[in-house]
């Protein structure tokens, strides 16, 4: 059985109830009243359907089941939960009287899936110290030290000129500094262990003996991670979820580095001639699902780990504009999301589906897609461009706070 949230809740609202005048302590209470939360629930017999489309209605909710639900006709179907967070309380209540082991499972699933809504990690703390705080959307700046990424490669493959370019984002507002040192464009080669440190690890101890910003390492190899958390890096992305190199969870667990969990289907090689799903987000929930139960089995730290979609990596543009549609998803888990789709193919097919614009000509396109993405629950944007992206920040925590703001 998968859950997963369809809308994420306004979080305006708290503001508008305070302005009523309201004890400050009723807030929260009013707040769990104040929105919808419609939740996805897959694959179940009509019967179940039936009496839980039964108990959101005593609830003063509501359930929508497939037609043929009521009569039996069909062996199985989905289920959307229509209620406030109060009411779908109220639901898990009511569905313990029920014996069912069917119901007994959703019971425990959508209790977790609330608290996760509910009570989302809001701060996360690395190895070295350094304090995420995930209060205000945070910008990831892309520092590629290699010579064939698609956007950037070969910009910055000395350290002086990385050592710039990660001044220049840090003054325009990054919060954090992604380094890649192996091109994951569609049909990119692999290099090797030794090449990709030469590339990442001289970049890392720069950035590191001028600056305290967090640092990630975007590498699927697990001693490149190990290495790079030993010179300062913070975070280890991997693409892969820490399926490539078998090291990785291992590495995460010792080093107690922040991890993000990516997804592809495939390498980096051939994953668009694997783009193929039933559905595409049920799929990735599932797969972020099962990574987060196996991290922790390696004594990693759930509250350290931050997902991403991955766009691009073995999704066609119609696949990257479902996941950017439900970022809000992802949410599911109580863990930052990670939303990167800055500047890549997707963006150009958007804007241009007969003749797709190239990289240089996806900045707007891509502001669009990270605002969406911010608006839908992201914690997280990777991008090139950071200063429109903290321009664009900037514009949207002042009209939510409803205040001019001097932060960054």
């Amino acid at each position: 059985m998968t859950l997963y949230p369809l809308a994420y809740p306004r979080q305006t609202i708290k503001d508008d109830i305070l302005r009523v005048g309201c004890d400050p302590r009723a807030v929260s209470i009013f707040a769990l009243k104040s929105d919808i939360v419609p939740i996805y629930i897959h694959d179940v017999k009509p019967a179940m359907a039936n009496i839980i489309k039964q108990e959101m209605l005593s609830q003063k909710g509501d359930a929508v089941v497939h037609h043929g639900s009521v009569s039996c006709e069909v062996p199985t179907t989905d289920i959307i939960l229509l209620g406030s967070f109060s009411v779908l309380r109220n639901f898990v209540n009511k569905l313990r009287t029920h014996p069912y082991p069917t119901l007994m499972e959703l019971t425990s699933q959508l209790e977790k899936l609330l608290n996760h809504l509910q009570r989302p990690v809001t701060t996360q703390t690395s190895p070295h110290g350094r304090v995420l705080s995930y209060e205000n959307p945070l910008i990831m700046g892309i520092l590629n030290v290699t010579p064939d990424s698609f956007f950037d490669g070969g910009k910055y493959l000395s350290p002086d000129e990385a050592l710039r370019r990660a001044e220049t984002m840090i003054e325009e507002g990054a919060d954090i500094l992604d380094i890649g040192g192996e091109s994951t464009r569609p049909g990119s080669d692999p290099i090797s262990i030794e090449e990709e440190l030469q590339r990442t690890l001289p970049i890392i101890t720069a950035i590191r003996n001028h600056f305290s910003i967090p640092i990630s390492i975007d590498t699927t190899k697990a001693e490149v991670a190990r290495r790079a958390v030993e010179a300062g890096a913070d975070i280890i992305n991997d693409i892969s979820g820490m399926t490539f190199d078998k090291a990785m969870p291992e590495v995460l667990a010792q080093t107690q580095a922040l991890g993000i969990i990516g997804h592809i289907k495939g390498t980096p090689k051939d994953m668009q001639h694997h783009a193929v799903y039933e559905n595409v987000l049920r799929e990735l929930i599932e797969h972020f699902a099962t990574r987060i139960e196996t991290l922790t089995q390696f004594k990693i730290r759930r509250e350290n780990l931050i997902i991403d979609p991955c766009l691009g990596f073995g999704k066609t543009p119609e696949h990257n504009l479902t996941l950017l549609k439900h970022t809000s998803a992802f949410c599911c888990f109580g863990l930052p999301v990670l939303i990167g789709a800055s500047r890549k193919s997707t963006i150009g097919k958007i804007l241009s589906p007969d003749n797709p614009l190239p990289p240089d000509q996806r900045l707007y396109g891509t502001l669009g897609a990270h605002f969406f993405a911010w608006m839908e629950g992201a914690s997280i944007v990777r991008v090139h461009d950071v200063r429109p992206h903290n321009d664009l920040r900037k514009t949207l925590l002042a009209i939510k706070n409803e205040r001019l703001s001097a932060e960054k």
